[in-house]
């Protein structure tokens, strides 16, 4: 007689747990984000999340008259996360939003998301470089060594 084991279910699965399907890469917004580093260097501030400064007063108060027909933006400077949602969406309120959400926008993995996210993360020639630009307060440099950042990963998919 044989014996019948009773059919064990498997325990559900944690989401914590799960493998998710590796994102698609945003490879355009990565070129538009990596020609506005190198456009405007001023934007880039690695240190800081996102920083919206308001247009001038006198912009805003002949806006509202009509006497101006652009609509007065505010300058957002901050790290390439920020810069990502905003070149994404410029009107977007960024207390809703993080980091999560730019990862997400440019469909990157945790780990590249890290990397490209914070400076003392990335690969260490852009890193000594860019560091080296900072020191030197040279903007230009910076924009173009966090430039040639995101085309790499644009081009390669990745930071290693």
């Amino acid at each position: 007689m044989y014996f019948l084991a009773p059919i064990i279910q498997p325990a559900p699965v944690a989401a914590r747990d799960r493998i998710e399907a590796a994102p698609t890469l945003n490879v355009e917004l990565l070129r538009r984000l990596a020609a506005l580093v190198e456009r405007h260097p001023e934007r880039l501030d690695m240190r800081d999340w996102v920083r919206v400064r308001r247009a001038p007063l006198l912009h805003r108060a002949l806006w509202r008259l009509g006497l101006v027909k652009a609509e007065p933006m505010g300058r957002i400077t901050g790290c390439l996360a920020g810069l990502a949602l905003s070149e994404d969406n410029p009107q977007r309120d960024f207390d809703d939003y993080g980091p999560e959400n730019a990862r997400a926008l440019l469909g990157l993995d945790e780990r590249t998301a890290k990397r490209l996210f914070h400076v003392e993360h990335w690969p260490w020639t852009y890193h000594v470089a860019y560091m080296r630009a900072c020191c030197d307060g040279n903007d230009r440099a910076r924009g173009q060594i966090a430039a040639a950042l995101l085309r790499h990963l644009a081009k390669t998919g990745g930071l290693d």
